[in-house]
């Protein structure tokens, strides 16, 4: 007599072959690496969503500083990854070169940066958080040299067209880093798909 062959379900009380697991194993770990461009791209689009948000600010205050005739900044949290647009009076002059010769226009003898700015909710009605993943690395701007990596830095933007020169640096949770370049006329915003040292960003 032939002997019987064993049943299906016999067959899986007896649990996988070595090279079932291998096959299982080599999936797993071809649908990790095909997931990681995507997973990478949705941090892009957190980027580019925040980048052209930050833009669409940035032109809402320069506008309104020439309308109104008085100074706007942007105001960066880096503790808590946030931004929004405040306004303040139009004596607030910065130590560039702009600066020192539109306070010689006025016959003004110093630097005031004053603490009267409030948010402008006309501009951010509220305060703007950068999506989860994303975070600010630094803040480079015309008054700070150094890299500011905590607590608060501001852009500001004057009545006569002129926006501080600043570099927003951002980093995802992949480490993937932008640059944003607010450049000195026009409220643009440039944006750079790398770490733009200070230099490089302001052509020193």
């Amino acid at each position: 007599m032939r002997p019987r062959r064993a049943s299906a379900a016999g067959r899986a009380d007896q649990g996988f072959t070595l090279i079932e697991m291998m096959i299982v194993m080599a999936l797993i770990v071809l649908i990790s690496v095909l997931a990681l461009p995507n997973l990478s791209a949705v941090f892009r689009l957190s980027l580019s969503a925040s980048t052209r948000e930050i833009a669409s600010l940035l032109r809402e205050a320069y506008n309104s500083a020439i309308i109104t005739k008085r100074v706007y900044r942007m105001a960066w949290d880096l503790k808590n990854n946030q931004f929004w647009v405040e306004a303040g009076p139009d004596t607030v002059l910065l130590d560039s070169k702009e600066a020192r010769d539109l306070r010689d226009q006025r016959g003004g003898d110093g630097v005031t940066t004053g603490g009267q700015f409030q948010q402008d909710k006309t501009v951010s009605r509220k305060k703007s958080e950068l999506p989860q993943g994303v975070r600010f690395e630094d803040v480079v701007t015309e008054q700070a040299k150094e890299p500011i990596v905590e607590g608060m830095a501001y852009s500001h933007v004057f009545p006569h067209g002129f926006t501080e020169q600043t570099v927003v640096h951002l980093r995802d949770s992949q480490d993937h880093q932008l640059s944003l370049v607010l450049l000195p006329l026009g409220g643009k915003l440039k944006m750079v798909d790398e770490y733009l040292s200070p230099e490089d960003a302001f052509g020193e």
